[in-house]
């Protein structure tokens, strides 16, 4: 299952930290990293924004998921948001016509 604990536990261990040591960067007890991972508890939003700093990432990967089945955004690549800031910069006549072509 993918959960926040389980998302923490991965992107702690990937770094090469162990519990205490993240702990210690966010001030907080062992056993409070711990129950996060178990997901017994979860942090306090200022905890969360220093795991962002000290873990990397994005905090609605790290709350939410990575794209994975269980989460249902899209992110949009380089060349589609270029291709829509190029949409939004054509005139409205041409606009409506490029979204006619995809029936939109």
């Amino acid at each position: 299952m993918n959960t926040f604990g389980s998302r923490l536990r991965k992107l702690r261990t990937e770094r090469g930290l162990t519990q205490e040591q993240l702990a210690l960067e966010i001030g907080v007890t062992k056993g409070a990293v711990s129950q996060w991972e178990l997901d017994g508890n979860e942090p306090e939003f200022d905890s969360l924004k220093i795991i962002r700093e000290i873990l990397g990432g994005s905090l609605d990967d790290l709350i939410c998921g990575d794209g994975t089945p269980d989460s249902d955004v899209a992110i949009p690549s380089t060349k589609e948001l270029a291709l829509l800031q190029r949409l939004r910069e054509l005139p409205a006549k041409k606009r409506a016509a490029v979204l006619a072509l995809f029936d939109l």
